[in-house]
């Protein structure tokens, strides 16, 4: 999982430092890597990963990598550098700093027969389940729990007590709300079928824990690695041990049932919904509150779904949005998301499956709606989340920036300006008003080239209330809208102009999903402001 915690608001214990960002499933190495000489033990006495799996690596370099596929060689290479001996720092700057332990398993995972025969055998060993001397089972959810009680990884039989409830909990909810179960791995782990969580010390390497695929082509079976006791003297005292027990084994278990749909999904997608499960079945924990900060709640110019480090995980919230809107449920969850995951699937012709925003415009189609109404109704909450979500007052959701604010006033009656806006985007200027009675009004227009695309949506925020209304766009993309405009009733006005492009040629390499290129991207978005009698 999950990139570690913060312990105070300026300070997030990272994982280890990246050589690269991976950038999906399909293959976007990072522009340069190397090879890291791996210990078992770092000078803190730290146990490595590859020592928590049982394997220590030593000797893998660039010659090792003639036979393998770029994509792939960086797939191993990356995971050998995130899961090695490095220990977590604790930085201010967090800009392209992280990557998840799930997904760079899963990265290799799908490129391991794109390596050569030695390369193979390496990321076997990287991939390959850690052990546990002593094991407990809940046989009504297939569940069990190895750990040690001795040695770097020991912890207690009353902690792995402890997990197998939290686990059982998590694996039983998602069960009773429609999803597979993870795929059956057969006899590993001594119970045929059962998921085997491991617990090991992963505090050291910068995580809380992870999942990852292990054997499959298109779904996959999966273990778990989660810690062996979230000590406070790791990971802080912001939340308890059992609290970052219960929201890791909430996500994790969630990518083991994802495996169970599509092992290849786009990781924005992945990372995105496993976070929000989390918090559907433990709401009153909150962990996911800090990436908000990182996904459009607070950056609405960056595409949704765009793979970048922490943005991955704050997107959550556009989730979030679609089950407050379509709340209703199946079992304890909002079953929209068990109908977007279902549309995700792997066929058993594979000819069907879809990549995350297909899958998501077409759950939502099912549903009367569409993407282009309820994103751009997402990227509107967005601008005042107190107000628009439930938890948006009580748990202070950040608000969405502006691109730009003006003050008009007798001496300046008019601005105009435009915005390129990306793909599942959003841009808004923001208009005050300044020396002005309740003569006046203020006039706006936009011209929007893809008016099938685009959505423009003004918000009026009174003294006591805020006023939303869209502005009708006519066939060549312009549209107007007047709206009351003085001091002694309005605070601001905000223009916000969406791009609700959804539609990619795939398989092109990109960030984005599908790891396509979108078919209608960035969009120049003109608007201009003016004051007017009312």
């Amino acid at each position: 999982m999950r990139l570690p915690r913060p312990s105070r608001p300026s300070l997030l214990l990272l994982a280890p430092l990246l050589v690269g960002l991976i950038t999906g499933l399909a293959g976007v190495s990072p522009a340069s890597a190397s090879s890291p000489a791996w210990s078992s033990a770092d000078s803190h006495g730290h146990t490595s990963f590859f020592q928590i799996a049982g394997t220590v690596l030593s000797g893998v370099g660039e010659g090792h990598r003639a036979h393998s596929t770029l994509a792939a060689a960086h797939a191993l290479e990356n995971a050998q550098h995130l899961l090695g001996d490095k220990k977590p720092d604790f930085v201010k700057d967090l800009k392209d700093k992280a990557d998840d332990a799930t997904m760079a398993l899963t990265n290799l995972f799908t490129h391991r027969d794109d390596l050569s025969t030695s390369d193979q055998k390496v990321a076997a060993r990287v991939l390959a389940r850690p052990s546990g001397s002593s094991r407990m089972c809940n046989d009504a959810q297939k569940v069990c729990v190895h750990y040690s009680t001795s040695g770097s990884n020991k912890s207690t039989k009353a902690w792995a007590t402890k997990v197998l409830g939290v686990v059982s909990h998590v694996a039983k909810t998602y069960a009773s709300s429609g999803y597979r179960r993870p795929v059956g791995d057969g006899t590993k782990g001594s119970h045929k079928n059962y998921v085997d969580i491991y617990l090991a010390d992963v505090a050291p390497q910068g995580y809380y824990g992870y999942c990852a695929p292990e054997s499959g082509k298109y779904v996959a079976t999966a273990y778990c690695v989660l810690d062996n006791d979230y000590a406070a003297s790791q990971y802080g005292t912001r939340h308890t041990p059992t609290e970052n027990l219960e929201v890791t084994a909430a996500h994790e278990y969630f990518h083991a049932v994802q495996f169970a749909y599509d092992v290849n999904e786009d990781t924005w997608f992945m990372e995105a919904t496993a976070t929000w499960a989390e918090d559907q079945i433990y709401t009153r924990i909150n962990d996911n509150r800090q990436y908000l900060p990182y996904g459009q709640l607070r950056k609405p110019r960056v595409p949704l779904d765009k793979d970048t480090t922490f943005g991955v995980y704050g997107n959550w919230i556009f989730f979030r949005y679609i089950s407050e809107h379509l709340p209703a449920k199946k079992g304890a969850l909002p079953s929209i998301m068990l109908q977007i995951w279902k549309k995700a699937a792997v066929s058993a012709d594979r000819k069907h499956n879809k990549y995350s925003v297909a899958a998501i415009t077409s759950a939502l189609a099912a549903r009367k709606t569409s993407i282009k109404k309820i994103y751009a109704g997402f990227a509107t909450a967005n601008l005042h989340p107190k107000l628009s979500y439930k938890e948006g007052a009580s748990t202070r959701y950040p608000v969405a920036k502006a691109a730009g604010s003006t003050t008009l006033k007798p001496a300046k009656k008019k601005a105009s300006g435009y915005f390129n806006v990306q793909h599942l985007a959003s841009a808004t200027r923001r208009f005050k008003p300044h020396n002005l009675g309740t003569a006046w009004q203020l006039r706006l227009s936009a011209h929007l080239p893809k008016h099938r695309l685009g959505v423009a949506i003004v918000t009026v925020y009174k003294m006591h209330r805020t006023n939303t209304r869209y502005i009708k766009l006519n066939a060549k993309g312009n549209g107007h809208v007047r709206v009351d405009f003085d001091n002694a009733h309005v605070k601001k006005v905000e223009l916000t102009l969406v791009n609700t492009a959804h539609g990619y040629k795939c398989h092109q390499g990109t960030a984005y999903a599908c790891k396509g290129k979108p078919t209608t991207d960035t969009l120049k978005d003109t608007w201009s402001a003016k004051l007017v009698k009312s």
